[in-house]
């Protein structure tokens, strides 16, 4: 799987609330400490390039899933423990992990019920407007989130 385009609407979302995290912890935004690829590889070597930078990031914030394998695999290669790690979406097997790995968990299961529950009720003719449903997530801590950051980064 390649990047993931720009304006893919849970991609925006994903860093505008890291823009937020920033903003409300006083911190300033460095462009250079973000990355878009979003498969594995290019987490791993985006992760790579980041513990390389003369001040890396002590946190890193991987956006999905394939970005928080490629990050496990770059922390673990690079022998780094000091670095905390925080995923969205849960990973197969994330409790077992050397730290284990901590994630904002998504519900799939209420997302598809929500949908159906939409697609059903206008089948069923409700023609009212366009409407968002938001199903909140949840953090899942497990350990990796939890290294004292001094600065922050996102891959």
């Amino acid at each position: 799987m390649g990047d993931l385009p720009a304006t893919l609407y849970t991609r925006r979302e994903r860093f505008q609330g890291y823009r937020d995290a920033l903003d409300a912890a006083g911190l300033p935004f460095d462009r250079t400490l973000v990355e878009t690829g979003h498969d594995q590889e290019a987490a791993r070597r985006a992760t790579l390039r980041l513990l390389a930078l003369p001040s890396p990031p002590s946190a890193l914030f991987a956006a999905n899933n394939l970005a928080s394998m490629g990050t496990v695999l770059a922390l673990a290669a690079a022998r780094r423990r000091d670095v905390a790690l925080v995923g969205f979406d849960d990973l197969p097997l994330a409790e077992v992990l050397d730290p284990p790995l901590t994630v904002v968990a998504q519900d799939p299961a209420a997302i598809g019920a929500a949908a159906a529950e939409l697609v059903l009720s206008r089948l069923d003719g409700d023609r009212s407007r366009a409407r968002r449903t938001l199903v909140p997530t949840r953090l899942v801590v497990r350990g990796s989130g939890e290294v004292p950051p001094s600065s922050y980064g996102t891959i």
